[in-house]
Protein backbone atom coordinates (compact mmCIF):
# COMPACT_ATOMS: atom_id res chain seq x y z
CA UNK A 1 0.00 0.00 0.00
CA UNK A 2 1.09 3.64 -0.56
CA UNK A 3 -0.44 6.47 -0.46
CA UNK A 4 0.12 10.57 -0.45
CA UNK A 5 -2.29 13.13 0.49
CA UNK A 6 -1.80 16.93 -0.07
CA UNK A 7 -2.92 20.35 -0.63
CA UNK A 8 -2.70 22.90 -2.94
CA UNK A 9 -3.17 26.47 -2.46
CA UNK A 10 -3.72 29.34 -4.80
CA UNK A 11 -4.26 33.53 -3.91
CA UNK A 12 -5.94 35.64 -6.92
CA UNK A 13 -6.26 39.51 -6.27
CA UNK A 14 -7.68 40.98 -9.32
CA UNK A 15 -8.25 44.68 -8.95
CA UNK A 16 -9.77 47.15 -12.03
CA UNK A 17 -10.52 50.25 -12.16
CA UNK A 18 -12.76 51.64 -15.63
CA UNK A 19 -12.56 55.05 -16.53
CA UNK A 20 -15.65 54.97 -19.09
CA UNK A 21 -18.09 54.38 -17.28
CA UNK A 22 -16.76 54.58 -14.00
CA UNK A 23 -16.43 51.50 -12.08
CA UNK A 24 -13.78 49.22 -9.85
CA UNK A 25 -13.70 45.84 -9.68
CA UNK A 26 -12.63 43.87 -7.10
CA UNK A 27 -11.67 39.84 -7.03
CA UNK A 28 -9.88 38.28 -4.14
CA UNK A 29 -9.64 34.84 -3.73
CA UNK A 30 -7.67 32.04 -2.07
CA UNK A 31 -8.11 29.00 -3.70
CA UNK A 32 -7.22 25.82 -1.52
CA UNK A 33 -7.45 22.30 -3.50
CA UNK A 34 -6.97 18.69 -2.03
CA UNK A 35 -4.88 15.73 -4.08
CA UNK A 36 -5.15 12.12 -3.08
CA UNK A 37 -2.92 9.46 -4.32
CA UNK A 38 -3.38 5.60 -3.13
CA UNK A 39 -1.85 2.66 -4.80
CA UNK A 40 -2.24 -1.59 -3.85
CA UNK A 41 -0.46 -3.98 -4.87
CA UNK A 42 -3.02 -7.25 -4.32
CA UNK A 43 -0.63 -9.76 -5.28
CA UNK A 44 2.16 -10.33 -7.97
CA UNK A 45 -0.18 -9.95 -10.83
CA UNK A 46 -3.18 -7.47 -9.59
CA UNK A 47 -3.27 -3.74 -8.57
CA UNK A 48 -5.75 -0.86 -7.72
CA UNK A 49 -5.10 2.52 -7.82
CA UNK A 50 -7.17 5.75 -6.71
CA UNK A 51 -6.56 8.85 -7.09
CA UNK A 52 -8.70 12.57 -6.70
CA UNK A 53 -7.73 15.98 -7.03
CA UNK A 54 -9.01 19.09 -6.53
CA UNK A 55 -8.15 22.35 -8.88
CA UNK A 56 -9.86 26.04 -8.86
CA UNK A 57 -9.81 28.36 -11.68
CA UNK A 58 -10.78 32.21 -10.70
CA UNK A 59 -12.50 34.26 -13.34
CA UNK A 60 -10.85 35.95 -15.77
CA UNK A 61 -10.96 39.85 -16.61
CA UNK A 62 -13.15 39.31 -19.74
CA UNK A 63 -15.72 37.89 -17.13
CA UNK A 64 -15.88 40.02 -14.44
CA UNK A 65 -16.02 43.76 -16.03
CA UNK A 66 -19.84 44.58 -15.73
CA UNK A 67 -18.98 46.61 -19.16
CA UNK A 68 -21.02 45.93 -22.32
CA UNK A 69 -19.41 45.02 -24.96
CA UNK A 70 -20.76 46.42 -27.78
CA UNK A 71 -18.33 44.47 -30.43
CA UNK A 72 -21.45 42.95 -31.61
CA UNK A 73 -25.19 44.98 -31.07
CA UNK A 74 -27.37 41.93 -31.96
CA UNK A 75 -25.19 39.87 -28.77
CA UNK A 76 -23.88 42.01 -26.11
CA UNK A 77 -21.89 40.39 -23.58
CA UNK A 78 -21.99 41.60 -19.40
CA UNK A 79 -19.50 40.20 -17.02
CA UNK A 80 -20.31 39.97 -13.67
CA UNK A 81 -18.13 40.84 -11.25
CA UNK A 82 -19.54 38.29 -8.58
CA UNK A 83 -18.51 35.18 -10.45
CA UNK A 84 -16.81 32.93 -8.00
CA UNK A 85 -14.05 30.61 -8.61
CA UNK A 86 -14.84 27.37 -10.72
CA UNK A 87 -13.77 23.92 -8.64
CA UNK A 88 -13.20 20.96 -10.41
CA UNK A 89 -13.35 17.57 -8.65
CA UNK A 90 -11.54 14.61 -10.63
CA UNK A 91 -11.22 11.31 -9.59
CA UNK A 92 -9.54 8.11 -11.69
CA UNK A 93 -9.80 4.01 -10.41
CA UNK A 94 -8.40 1.86 -12.10
CA UNK A 95 -7.90 -2.28 -11.90
CA UNK A 96 -5.51 -4.31 -13.62
CA UNK A 97 -4.45 -8.20 -13.56
CA UNK A 98 -1.43 -9.24 -15.27
CA UNK A 99 -0.45 -12.90 -15.80
CA UNK A 100 2.99 -12.76 -17.44
CA UNK A 101 2.68 -16.80 -17.39
CA UNK A 102 -0.07 -16.29 -20.24
CA UNK A 103 0.31 -12.50 -21.19
CA UNK A 104 -3.23 -12.63 -20.41
CA UNK A 105 -3.83 -8.60 -19.03
CA UNK A 106 -6.83 -6.95 -17.91
CA UNK A 107 -7.93 -2.96 -17.22
CA UNK A 108 -10.85 -1.60 -16.23
CA UNK A 109 -11.03 1.81 -15.17
CA UNK A 110 -13.63 4.81 -14.12
CA UNK A 111 -12.92 8.58 -14.31
CA UNK A 112 -15.39 10.88 -12.86
CA UNK A 113 -15.36 14.72 -13.05
CA UNK A 114 -18.13 17.20 -10.91
CA UNK A 115 -17.94 20.99 -11.54
CA UNK A 116 -18.94 23.61 -8.95
CA UNK A 117 -19.71 27.02 -9.60
CA UNK A 118 -18.99 26.95 -13.50
CA UNK A 119 -18.87 30.12 -15.15
CA UNK A 120 -21.17 29.81 -17.80
CA UNK A 121 -23.73 31.97 -20.45
CA UNK A 122 -26.74 33.13 -19.67
CA UNK A 123 -28.76 34.66 -22.89
CA UNK A 124 -31.25 36.55 -22.48
CA UNK A 125 -33.86 38.55 -25.28
CA UNK A 126 -33.93 41.65 -24.63
CA UNK A 127 -35.98 44.37 -26.83
CA UNK A 128 -34.41 47.42 -28.07
CA UNK A 129 -35.62 51.13 -28.50
CA UNK A 130 -36.86 49.97 -32.04
CA UNK A 131 -39.18 46.89 -30.47
CA UNK A 132 -36.51 44.27 -31.94
CA UNK A 133 -35.45 41.62 -30.51
CA UNK A 134 -31.53 41.51 -29.56
CA UNK A 135 -29.54 38.78 -27.41
CA UNK A 136 -27.67 39.69 -24.27
CA UNK A 137 -25.21 37.70 -22.96
CA UNK A 138 -24.59 37.54 -19.09
CA UNK A 139 -22.04 35.32 -17.20
CA UNK A 140 -23.74 33.46 -14.44
CA UNK A 141 -22.04 30.39 -11.82
CA UNK A 142 -23.96 27.43 -12.05
CA UNK A 143 -23.82 23.76 -10.72
CA UNK A 144 -24.55 20.57 -12.27
CA UNK A 145 -21.90 19.87 -15.01
CA UNK A 146 -20.21 16.40 -14.23
CA UNK A 147 -18.95 13.55 -16.79
CA UNK A 148 -18.62 9.94 -15.62
CA UNK A 149 -16.63 7.31 -17.99
CA UNK A 150 -15.82 3.75 -17.31
CA UNK A 151 -12.98 1.56 -19.59
CA UNK A 152 -11.94 -1.71 -20.04
CA UNK A 153 -8.91 -3.37 -22.26
CA UNK A 154 -8.66 -7.07 -22.27
CA UNK A 155 -5.67 -8.70 -24.45
CA UNK A 156 -3.95 -12.05 -25.17
CA UNK A 157 -1.18 -12.90 -26.80
CA UNK A 158 -1.70 -16.36 -29.06
CA UNK A 159 0.86 -18.30 -31.38
CA UNK A 160 3.89 -17.96 -28.77
CA UNK A 161 3.58 -14.20 -28.59
CA UNK A 162 3.56 -13.45 -32.68
CA UNK A 163 -0.39 -12.36 -32.48
CA UNK A 164 -2.39 -10.72 -29.68
CA UNK A 165 -5.64 -10.22 -29.69
CA UNK A 166 -7.43 -7.38 -27.60
CA UNK A 167 -10.70 -5.75 -27.11
CA UNK A 168 -11.42 -2.62 -25.73
CA UNK A 169 -14.05 0.43 -24.80
CA UNK A 170 -15.04 3.19 -23.01
CA UNK A 171 -19.06 4.29 -21.77
CA UNK A 172 -19.51 7.69 -20.76
CA UNK A 173 -22.20 9.79 -19.58
CA UNK A 174 -21.84 13.94 -19.65
CA UNK A 175 -23.89 16.78 -18.09
CA UNK A 176 -23.63 20.57 -19.22
CA UNK A 177 -25.25 22.99 -18.05
CA UNK A 178 -26.45 26.84 -19.52
CA UNK A 179 -29.19 29.70 -18.86
CA UNK A 180 -31.20 30.69 -21.34
CA UNK A 181 -33.26 33.38 -20.37
CA UNK A 182 -32.51 32.53 -16.52
CA UNK A 183 -33.64 28.90 -16.94
CA UNK A 184 -31.43 26.16 -15.93
CA UNK A 185 -30.89 24.13 -18.89
CA UNK A 186 -29.05 20.46 -18.76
Amino acid sequence: LSYSLGLTAQPNVLMVENEQPRSTVNHHGFNVAPVLNLSMILSQTTSMTFSYNGSSQAPILSQLQPVPNTRNLQNIVVGNPNLKSTFNHSSNFTFQNNNPENGRALMLGINSNFIQDQVVSNIVLIQDTLNSLKQETRLENANGAYSIDALYSWSRPFEENTFNLEFRGNLGFANNVSFTDGILNN
